[in-house]
C-alpha cells in the first residue's frame, strides 16, 4: 500500500524572489506491513499505556443565524378623522377611499371637487368687489414618486361622478390641454376658420385630464404657444378671442398630473408657466398605505353617495349668486389677514398669491355639494383646512428653491467677469444662447433690484450706440 502526502517546499529561488510563497509538493510513501519485528507497528503488551487516541480536527462553530430584517416602517396615517376638509358626499368618499385602497384621499378630493364644480357649470358664483368667482377649480397632483398612484384618484372620482350624472361627467371629458382632442378642439380652436364660426357659441364645460403636466410645461415656452393665456382666461373667466375663438363662453376644469422631480425641473421665476401655475391648486400625492390589488370601492358605497351627490349637483346649477352669511363673515374676515400677511416671496409666493380666491372657490363649492343656497362657517373652514394642505403641498414641492436659479447662475457669470463686466450679448452666449432675452432681462432685472448688480452704457472704441454692460456693484 501507499500513502500520499503533501508538503510544503520552497518555490524556485525566481518564484521566491517574487513573493509568490510555498508550493505544494507530494511525495510516496511504502506503508510497512504489521509484523512483530517492526517496533512502530507491535501490539502493545498487556499492562502498558495505549497510545492517546489521535485528538479530533476543531470544526468552526456554525454561524449563528441571520436576524431576521426588521419590516419596513409604513408611512404615517394621514389625519383625516377630525379634518374638516373631508365633509359632504365628497369628503366621506375621500376618506372611505383612503381606508380602502391605495390612492390618496387629498387626490381624491380634489379630483371630485374640481370634476363636480365643472359639472355644476357657470351659473352659480360668488362676487368679492367687482369680481366674480364660479366654480371653476385647477388641480395640480405632484407626486412624490411614480409609485404615488396618482392615476388611481382620477378613476375613483370618476365613478363617482359617472354614477352621480350618468353620461354628464364622460360627456364633459377631454384628454389633454392641446390637440383636436383635447381642450383645444373641445372648445372649438381648431380647424378652418369658416367651419370655427359655425359653432354654437354657448357656454360650455369642459373637464380637462393631463395625466401629462410635464409635456404641457414644455410647450408653453414656445411663443407661438396658446396655453399660457388659455389657461389664464379659462381660470379668470375672462372671454377668449371673438374673432378668432368663437368659444366666448367656457366653463373649464382642469386635473393635471405630474411628479415632483419634474416640476423641479421645469419651473422657475421667470419662467412663462410661473404665470398660470398660481391659479392651480398645489396636491402632494402620496401612496396611503399597501392594499392587496391597490382595493376598489364597494358598489354601495358608491350608489349611496352619488344618491346624495346627484340632486345637490341637480340644484347648484340652477343657483345663482350665493353670500356668506353673518357668522361666516366674521370668520372670513379674521381668516383674510392670516392669508393676506402669507408672502413667502420668490416662486412660492407667486405659486401662492391667490390664495385668497382659491379658498373663496372652495367654499362656494363645498357649499355648492352640501345642497346649500349660502356658504356656511363650516364650508369656509373646510377650504381653509384644504388650502392649508395644498399651501404645504406647494411647499414642499418646491422645495428651498426661491425660484431663482436662472438669477444666481447669472449673478456666478458676472461675477467671474470682475469689474469689466458682460454685455448683453455676453450673458446670452454664457448660456449657449438657449435661454431667451426676455427671461434674462427678467433675472438681470432682479439683480438690479437687489443692488447686487448695476446695468451702465460704455461707449465704444468705434462708431455705434454705447454698449449695455452689468457688472457687479462696487
Amino acid at each position: 500500500p501507499l500513502l500520499v502526502c503533501l508538503h510544503r517546499v520552497p518555490q524556485l529561488s525566481s518564484a521566491a524572489g517574487s513573493g509568490l510563497g510555498e508550493t505544494p509538493a507530494v511525495r510516496l510513501h511504502r506503508i510497512p506491513s504489521r509484523s512483530p519485528d517492526n517496533p512502530r507497528l507491535r501490539r502493545p503488551e498487556p499492562g502498558a499505556l495505549p497510545h492517546a487516541p489521535p485528538l479530533p480536527l476543531p470544526h468552526p462553530p456554525p454561524p449563528p443565524p441571520l436576524p431576521h430584517a426588521p419590516p419596513l416602517p409604513r408611512p404615517p396615517p394621514l389625519p383625516l378623522a377630525a379634518d374638516p376638509a373631508f365633509t359632504g358626499p365628497i369628503g366621506e368618499y375621500a376618506r372611505l377611499a383612503g381606508s380602502l385602497t391605495e390612492a390618496d384621499p387629498f387626490a381624491v378630493l380634489v379630483t371630485a371637487l374640481t370634476g363636480a364644480a365643472t359639472m355644476i357649470g357657470p351659473g352659480p358664483y360668488v362676487r368679492t368687489g367687482d369680481t366674480v368667482h364660479p366654480p371653476v377649480l385647477f388641480a395640480l397632483l405632484i407626486a412624490e414618486t411614480p409609485k404615488a398612484n396618482r392615476g388611481m384618484s382620477w378613476r375613483l372620482a370618476r365613478q363617482l361622478l359617472d354614477a352621480a350624472a350618468p353620461g354628464g361627467a364622460a360627456g364633459s371629458v377631454v384628454q389633454g390641454l392641446s390637440g383636436d382632442s383635447g381642450l383645444i378642439g373641445a372648445l372649438g380652436l381648431r380647424g378652418r376658420p369658416a367651419a370655427r364660426r359655425a359653432l354654437p357659441r354657448g357656454a360650455r364645460s369642459v373637464l380637462v385630464h393631463e395625466p401629462a403636466f410635464a409635456r404641457v410645461l414644455t410647450v408653453s415656452r414656445r411663443a407661438s404657444s396658446p396655453i399660457p393665456w388659455l389657461l389664464r382666461n379659462a381660470w379668470d373667466g375672462a372671454p377668449l378671442d371673438p374673432i378668432r375663438y368663437p368659444a366666448l363662453r367656457h366653463h373649464v376644469g382642469v386635473v393635471a398630473h405630474m411628479t415632483a422631480e419634474q416640476l423641479r425641473a421645469q419651473v422657475s421665476l421667470t419662467d412663462t408657466s410661473a404665470s398660470f401655475l398660481g391659479r392651480f391648486l398645489f396636491v402632494r400625492v402620496r401612496r396611503s398605505a399597501p392594499v392587496l390589488d391597490e382595493g376598489g370601492m364597494p358598489p354601495a358605497v358608491i350608489s349611496r353617495l352619488a344618491g346624495l351627490l346627484a340632486p345637490r349637483l341637480a340644484a347648484a346649477s340652477q343657483a345663482g349668486r350665493l353670500s356668506r352669511d353673518r357668522d361666516t363673515l366674521a370668520l372670513w374676515s379674521a381668516k383674510y389677514d392670516e392669508i393676506a400677511a402669507d408672502d413667502p416671496g420668490g416662486l412660492l409666493g407667486i405659486c401662492t398669491a391667490r390664495a385668497a380666491r382659491l379658498v373663496t372657490r372652495l367654499s362656494l363649492v363645498y357649499a355648492l355639494t352640501d345642497g346649500d343656497t349660502q356658504i356656511r362657517r363650516s364650508h369656509v373652514e373646510a377650504a381653509l383646512s384644504l388650502w392649508r394642505y395644498c399651501r404645504q403641498s406647494a411647499s414642499w414641492a418646491l422645495g428651498d428653491r426661491s425660484g431663482e436659479s436662472l438669477e444666481q447662475r447669472l449673478l456666478e457669470v458676472i461675477t467671474r467677469a470682475g469689474r469689466r463686466g458682460l454685455s448683453l450679448s455676453e450673458q446670452s452666449a454664457a448660456f449657449s444662447r438657449n435661454i431667451a432675452a426676455a427671461q434674462i432681462a427678467a433675472a438681470r432685472q432682479l439683480l438690479e433690484e437687489r443692488q447686487l448688480v448695476e446695468t451702465v452704457a460704455q461707449p465704444r472704441a468705434g462708431p455705434g450706440r454705447p454698449a449695455r454692460i452689468t457688472r457687479l456693484r462696487s
